[in-house]
């Protein structure tokens, strides 16, 4: 990979991982967000989503208000809020557009994601779309 700045979008998958206690998710994301060549961008449809996917019934049980809290104040510190405009209608399942959008939106040359209708979409454009662990591999 470049010595520049490396753009990347994280899906939403992968931060409810993180905020469900998940180890290796956990400690690969901080890996990328922690990395001084990296830039990460979010939108405010990326956290509506966030929000909504951990306020489910089924999350809740498993969720502390105290984790939650954390992951949302290690967001803020950490990406870049990005106003989405590109309306790029592309995907398997139409909530999945934003992420696409938001990467566009942003120039960035990844999607970070675990969601294989994303993943089966590589590339869009110039824009990769990779596991976690995968991305990571590239990094070295």
């Amino acid at each position: 990979m470049p010595e520049t700045n490396i753009k990347v979008v994280i899906d939403t998958n992968l931060w409810v991982s993180m905020a469900m206690g998940s180890r290796l998710v956990s400690v690969q994301l901080l890996t990328v967000i922690e990395n001084p060549l990296i830039e990460v961008f979010t939108s405010t449809e990326l956290l509506d989503e966030l929000t909504e996917t951990l306020a489910k019934p089924r999350l809740r049980q498993y969720l502390s208000h105290e984790r939650t809290s954390k992951l949302f104040d290690l967001i803020w510190l950490k990406t870049k809020l990005t106003t989405v405009k590109s309306t790029l209608k592309i995907c398997r399942d139409p909530k999945d557009d934003f992420i696409i959008n938001l990467a566009i939106d942003a120039q960035a040359q990844y999607i970070i994601t675990g969601d294989n209708d994303l993943l089966t979409l590589s590339p869009i454009g110039m824009i990769e779309v990779l596991r976690i662990s995968d991305f990571l591999e590239k990094l070295v």
